[in-house]
């Protein structure tokens, strides 16, 4: 636009000039006119092409302007995040710089802790050596447990089997003690009855006796007998064997002998024996009778001798710690 008005002003100057000076003719004149004419129309057309074109500018300019001042916003506002990234990025910067350092010191801590590690995992594989060690010892001592737990086995079995046969021992009767018996003999001579101590024989005892075992017992005896010669004083070994031990009646064998004393004359005394076949049975809890024949032979004081066919009665007893008979 501003180009435009020089060559306006321009132009009505040369047009001013060409009146001034005059013409030299009317068809120069029109010629002139024309060309005039011709030329204003032109800048007519120049000029309203030229305001189409100032307004398409001017509309290009507000599009320019207005996408400059949205330019300008969004430049505000790229500023402002470039500030704010940068900002942000110094931020950063200082959360990698931290972050290094401690990096740097977690690398440090873990460099010690490897340090530890290594030292635990020496000390482990020295720990896992003992507990291989203590393992074995373990399972020695298992074998060895085992070994004493089987000998333990055995000796409480055999303890058990010794406490029963102790127990079974214990609540069986018992089998030996002393046992006193005492009996009253008679008999009548078998020959020669005639002559003094061959007729018959009356007399008590009592033997002292001790149970060996259940069966056979054998004891002292002492006693007083009365023949028709006169009374001698027999002392004597009493030895007895039971058939059936503990039974209510059980059949025994009795075997006697020994001396028979002389009161009045000691020089002459002689010697007797008196085998006895019997029964015993049992009349209380620990008392029995006894009932037995059998033959008394004597050395009588004039150097025979004398046999009677003799019965023996008694009872028999055990003494407070005796067997049960």
């Amino acid at each position: 636009m501003k180009k435009l008005i020089p060559q306006i002003v321009s132009i009505s100057f040369v047009i001013l000039v060409l009146s001034v000076q005059g013409c030299k003719n009317d068809t120069e004149l029109q010629t002139q006119l024309m060309v005039l004419g011709n030329e204003k129309v032109k800048l007519i057309n120049q000029k309203d092409s030229v305001i189409k074109l100032l307004t398409e500018s001017k509309t290009v300019y507000d599009t320019l302007s207005a996408s400059y001042s949205n330019l300008t916003q969004d430049n505000d506002a790229l500023k402002a995040r470039i500030r704010s990234l940068q900002s942000g990025i110094a931020a950063r910067d200082k959360q990698i710089k931290a972050a290094e350092q401690e990096k740097t010191t977690l690398n440090n801590v873990i460099a010690g802790k490897d340090a530890k590690n290594d030292s635990l995992g020496r000390v482990i594989a020295s720990l896992n050596n003992q507990i291989a060690g203590l393992n074995n010892a373990i399972a020695e001592g298992k074998a060895e447990n085992k070994e004493l737990n089987d000998i333990l086995k055995v000796k409480e079995t055999r303890i058990l089997a010794d406490s029963l046969a102790e127990v079974k021992r214990l609540s069986q009767p018992k089998e030996n003690g002393f046992v006193n018996i005492t009996e009253i003999t008679g008999g009548i001579g078998l020959a020669k009855t005639h002559v003094d101590y061959s007729s018959r024989v009356i007399g008590l005892s009592n033997v002292f006796g001790y149970q060996i075992n259940k069966s056979f017992l054998a004891g002292l005896g002492i006693g007083i007998y009365g023949y028709d010669g006169g009374i001698l004083v027999p002392l004597y070994l009493d030895m007895r064997y039971y058939f059936k031990p503990g039974a209510q009646l059980s059949p025994y064998v009795s075997a006697d002998g020994g001396l028979q004393l002389n009161p009045k004359e000691f020089e002459k005394t002689t010697i007797f024996i008196n085998p006895t076949i019997g029964l015993k049975k049992k009349i209380g809890e620990k008392s029995w009778l006894n009932f037995g024949i059998g033959t008394l032979t004597i050395g009588r004081p004039d150097g025979e001798r004398s046999t009677f066919f003799t019965i023996k009665g008694g009872f028999s007893f055990p003494g407070k710690k005796g067997p049960e008979m």
